[in-house]
Order: C-alpha cells, then structure tokens, then sequence
C-alpha cells in the first residue's frame, strides 16, 4: 500500500529585521552671550553744609542809681564774640565811674567806653543823684524850760522871769534886780564859781531852775 507522505511543513519566513532606528544628533545650544552691565556711575549725594551758629555773649548794662541817666545800649542785649561795642552813661548831672568784670583801671572813669566781647558782661554806670523833689521835713527843733523865781517876794525881780523855753545849746543871761543887793544863786547846773556872780549866762542843755536870794528889805 501507499504510504501516505506527510505534507511538506510550511517554512515561516525569516523575520524582518527593522533599520536601526537612526539616533538625530543632540541639537547644539547656541547661548544668547552674556549681556555686558554697564555700571551706573553713582552720583554722590551732596553733603549738606552744616554752618556753625555763631558764639554770642550777653551784654547787661545798668545804673548804679535809677533816674540818674539813660544809659546806651539799655538792659540785656546779645552780641557776636569779638564785636567792639560802645557803651554810654548819659548821666543827667555828672559821670562818676563804671564797674563790672575785666574793666581796666584806666577806663572807668572815661564815659563812653568800648569794650570787646570775649564773655558775658555786666556793667553799672555810677552818676552823680539829681536833686530829689522829696520835700524837706525840718526836724522840731529841741527845746528845755528856764523856770527863774526870787527867794523872798518883794526883795527884787529876775529877767527873765517865770516859765521860758530856749532852744538846746542856747546861752542865756539871767540877771536878779535886788532891791537892797544881790546875795546868790541857787538852781541845778550851777557851780561855786558863778552862784555869787550877778548877771550870770547859762547854756541851755537841759531843764533849769534859777532861784536868786536878795537882802531882805526892812519892814517899816
């Protein structure tokens, strides 16, 4: 019998084999070049200009006595350091002399004067007082009793006679007018020497009693 032959198995074809895939080359970065800064010159704000404040003193003038001048410059005033200023008294009656700090000896008595100011300064202008129109008041002038008196009535007088009032220091003579003479005196203040003399001066220096004693005249 025929053998039955087995059919040829079909071959698969060998498979395609793909290209390599071709790699694109890696791009070239081009960089932008680096832009150049170009600096920006500072401009230097400007230094504010601090200006010093200048060095003043002070300047107090005044009178020794008010009403007796119209002194120049008046009061407090301020100057710059080093200003020469020139001061007056304008006294009313008379100039007398300056005082105050750093005054020479050779210009306090020149009126007007310039001084320099290096400090503070004080200065008083003395001037002679103007009269015042303050009324005089007369002080009462003091006064003591002169009392005088005769011992025995009828023997004489004195003069003066009674009460009198002197002024202090005023010399007065008393004198006894007997009618047949003098003896004495009697009274305060009175020394041994004067009390037989007849008319006698006494000063006034206190209060006085004045007795004279004169013969005694005969009764008929």
């Amino acid at each position: 019998s025929t053998s039955t032959v087995s059919p040829t198995s079909t071959v698969s074809p060998t498979p395609t084999v793909s290209p390599t895939p071709t790699v694109s080359p890696t791009p070239t970065v081009l960089l932008a070049p680096t832009a150049t800064l170009t600096p920006i010159p500072s401009t230097p704000s400007p230094t504010a200009t601090i200006s010093p404040t200048p060095v003043t003193y002070r300047l107090r003038t005044l009178l020794n006595a008010a009403g007796t001048g119209d002194i120049q410059p008046k009061g407090i005033n301020y100057f710059p350091a080093g200003s020469e200023v020139l001061v007056s008294a304008n006294c009313y009656i008379g100039f007398l002399q300056w005082s105050g700090n750093d005054l020479t000896v050779d210009v306090i008595k020149n009126d007007p004067i310039n001084i320099t100011m290096n400090m503070d300064r004080v200065l008083e202008a003395t001037c002679e007082p103007t009269e015042t129109l303050t009324p005089t008041i007369t002080p009462t002038p003091v006064t003591y009793r002169l009392r005088t008196a005769i011992n025995t009535e009828g023997t004489g007088y004195v003069y003066p006679s009674g009460i009198n009032y002197y002024a202090v220091g005023t010399e007065v003579m008393v004198s006894a007018n007997c009618y047949r003479g003098f003896i004495q005196w009697s009274g305060d203040g009175l020394t041994v020497e004067v009390i037989n003399e007849n008319p006698i001066i006494i000063v006034i220096d206190q209060e006085r009693m004045l007795e004279a004693t004169c013969n005694p005249i005969d009764n008929p």
